[in-house]
């Protein structure tokens, strides 16, 4: 979900137009800071300096554009055996850093034995591994930043054996 705009100068738009929606502002590429600033289109609390770009896959994860920046992995359901989500993604010679674990992100990957979720990564949303029912190993690497769940249904019906926990936990 997203709004893109094509004008190079932010048109007149009222406070009021926007307010409560929270989605994506694609703007021209170079306008970020006249979006930032102008009435109307400062509320916007993700504005991004380009075109969308679309959801894209590298080493069987796929990932979808957050902000300039970063990215959140959204399918990772054809995964096999051991995967450690990178901290960075590259894609059209441009890095990410992977912030986000979607919804149903590894849905019913039966496949799926051992999973390390590393430090750049600050939200798991709703059932990431729900019904991973090969999961027996997740590493949460270590940092400063609490890693937070969006509900308790991330590793629902995942026989875990073991877990390695580096950083605080936050349920939302």
């Amino acid at each position: 979900q997203y709004i893109q705009v094509m004008s190079t100068v932010p048109p007149r738009c009222s406070t009021e137009a926007f307010y409560g929606v929270d989605v994506i502002l694609y703007v021209p590429k170079g306008t970020y800071e006249a979006y930032q600033q102008a009435e109307g289109w400062s509320s916007f609390s993700n504005i991004i300096d380009g075109e969308p770009i679309p959801d894209f896959t590298v080493n069987g994860l796929t990932y979808h554009q957050l902000s300039n920046t970063t990215v959140s992995l959204i399918d990772g359901t054809s995964a096999n055996g051991d995967v450690s989500i990178p901290e960075t993604v590259r894609y059209n010679d441009v890095y990410y850093t992977v912030t986000e674990i979607g919804d149903t992100a590894f849905y019913q990957c039966a496949n799926l034995v051992s999973v390390i979720i590393p430090k750049s990564v600050t939200n798991v949303a709703s059932k990431a591994f729900f019904e991973c029912t090969g999961l027996k190993h997740v590493e949460i690497a270590d940092g400063d930043t609490p890693l937070s769940f969006k509900d308790n249904y991330q590793f629902w019906t995942s026989p875990l054996d073991s877990a390695y926990i580096g950083r605080d936990l936050d349920f939302q």
